[in-house]
């Protein structure tokens, strides 16, 4: 849509959930990151904190007195326990029991190998936040996103701008972007007919 300033200018308004097709915009979805060798994962979520890998293998049951020998001291590798219910009202209709290898990214030196986005109900996800400790609401959809900035971008110098919902993201006629608060949009700008 066109709107008229000076200039005129596109802007698009931004709505969680609705994607932008912009190299420039990075949503704050989650991504799964893997170890070179794929045995091991960590999740990143914008406003999240991740402190350690877990492995991609669970093992079926509690943890063994064996692994729990392996596990001793801040240095070694730990496991990280889950027991999932599945319910209806009144009764459990299925309970899993298994572990994950822990391990803490200040002792342990991992190899970064592929990054992809991962949905919010799969279980790598879901695992990740039940061992980091991470609240319900990291489960739910990204209420913000960022615009990011080139170093050489003199106005923003290369940091990057909050995009909330219902937020503009603005297009000058020379290509520059950025982020018009809703509330200033009305007042700023007149919708110009194509």
């Amino acid at each position: 849509m066109k709107f008229r300033r000076r200039n005129s200018v596109t802007a698009e308004q931004w709505v969680p959930g609705k994607a932008i097709k912009a190299d420039d915009v990075a949503l704050t979805e989650a991504r799964i990151h893997y170890s070179r060798d794929k045995e091991l994962y960590y999740i990143s979520k914008g406003g999240f904190r991740a402190d350690q890998w877990l492995s991609v293998e669970k093992r079926p049951g509690p943890v063994s007195e064996a692994d729990r020998g392996i596990a001793q001291g801040m240095f070694s590798p730990g496991w990280v326990e889950f027991n999932v219910r599945d319910r209806t009202d009144d009764q459990v209709v299925h309970e899993e029991t298994y572990h994950r290898k822990s391990l803490i990214f200040a002792f342990w030196k991992v190899h970064s190998g592929v990054v992809e986005e991962i949905s919010l109900q799969h279980e790598l996800f879901l695992d990740y936040m039940v061992a980091m400790e991470w609240p319900k609401a990291a489960a739910e959809p990204s209420r913000i996103a960022y615009l990011h900035h080139d170093i050489h971008d003199t106005l923003h110098e290369g940091r990057s701008e909050v995009i909330e919902p219902g937020d503009w993201i603005i297009t000058e006629a020379n290509g520059a972007r950025w982020v018009c608060k809703a509330k200033d949009f009305e007042a700023t700008f007149i919708a110009e007919e194509e």
